[in-house]
């Protein structure tokens, strides 16, 4: 029954992480998920959040350089294209 039961708990820990893991793939970088009292778990946890962190400060230094480029843009008439969904 313990067992079963910690089976359970790693199941849950799994699909939670995986479904963050598919967030972070499509560009949401805001996503964390709480860090469990597991070993384990814990470290998986704390991973992908420091990631997603790296991530969504990265996609903010690139997003004050675009606004840098709209701003030459507008000085030079030079084209620069569009961010994609989720930042990218």
């Amino acid at each position: 029954m313990n067992s079963e039961r910690h089976q359970a708990g790693d199941d849950a820990f799994l699909v939670r992480l995986l479904a963050a893991m598919g967030d972070l793939r499509d560009g949401n970088f805001k996503r964390r998920i709480a860090v469990p009292n597991h070993p384990i778990h814990g470290q998986l946890a704390q991973a992908f959040n420091d990631i997603a962190a790296r991530n969504q400060a990265f996609v903010g230094e690139l997003a004050g350089v675009r606004e840098g480029l709209r701003t030459e843009e507008h000085l030079t008439g030079r084209l620069v294209g569009d961010v994609g969904p989720g930042g990218w």
